[in-house]
């Protein structure tokens, strides 16, 4: 059926979608056409904790303790996403993990139209993924984990350099706060536009954390195939300096972004950007 072009080709392309998710700790499972199901009715209404014991694994309801339904357009027909959070409890080295758990509905048959879609058409459940989610421990808490905020996805790859990623974010917020970062450090722009810096970063809250990830800084890429060319990261050797690239939200449709290298005895130096939320 294909070429070993193709077959090549293809290869390179799921080891390049799969390969980063598998490092974030993403598992999935594929559902027979017997699976769980739910009325396009009972998803509108948005209610996902009335459908989590239908819809999630038996051993992750017990786990749960908030969900939401959220409709998704990228897909044929009637598509909506369930999307459920686990309890907290504490991870190793003063932090705090959680897991969220993601259903996938979808019948492409029926019809997209809000208003023509026949609401008690069944979508079933095509597929289903978890991950572990970590944050930072509350140190000035007396209850631990549970008021802890700005989880991020956990980084099995790199566990260790992601929490120190997350510490030295912290501390380089309550730096800024108590005025004992310099202006040079802190390479500021918001939309383009240069902007004071140890200010902006003073004023981060880190429960607008979306992400935080860790790299190695360089590419690797495979001979060419035609058009086709796929690249990946590197991997980070023992005691090389590594990239770092933290996302907060900043309102509805805008973020920060705050990176800087790690590596030994070299003078910390961030860059800081504020920009608009791309649309896919």
């Amino acid at each position: 059926m294909f070429g070993d072009n193709a077959v090549l080709r293809y290869y390179h392309i799921m080891r390049l979608i799969f390969c980063p998710l598998l490092a974030l700790g993403l598992t999935f499972t594929a559902h027979a056409q017997d699976g769980p199901t739910a009325s396009l009715k009972e998803l509108r209404a948005g209610d996902a904790m009335a459908l989590a014991d239908r819809l999630l694994p038996a051993d992750a309801r017990g786990d749960v303790v908030s969900g939401i339904v959220r409709r998704e357009y990228h897909l044929p027909g009637q598509a909506f996403d369930a999307i459920y959070t686990g309890s907290v409890r504490p991870g190793a080295g003063q932090t705090c993990v959680r897991t969220e758990y993601r259903v996938v509905l979808h019948n492409e048959t029926v019809d997209p139209n809000a208003e023509r879609a026949d609401p008690t058409a069944l979508l079933p459940v095509t597929k289903t993924s978890r991950h572990e989610e970590i944050a930072l421990a509350n140190p000035n808490s007396a209850v631990g984990c549970a008021t802890s905020t700005g989880f991020v996805h956990a980084d099995r790859q790199y566990p260790e350099r992601q929490v120190y990623a997350l510490r030295t974010l912290a501390e380089m917020v309550a730096v800024a706060r108590a005025g004992g970062i310099n202006d040079e450090q802190v390479d500021c722009r918001t939309q383009g536009d240069l902007c004071d810096g140890v200010a902006q970063l003073s004023k981060l809250e880190l429960n607008s954390l979306s992400a935080v990830r860790v790299t190695s800084g360089r590419k690797q890429c495979d001979p060419s195939e035609g058009r086709v060319r796929t690249c990946y990261a590197e991997p980070i050797g023992a005691g090389n300096p590594f990239e770092i690239e933290a996302t907060l939200s900043a309102g509805p449709v805008q973020i920060w972004k705050v990176s800087w290298t790690a590596e030994d005895g070299k003078p910390l130096a961030l860059s800081l950007r504020k920009s608009m939320i791309p649309l896919l």
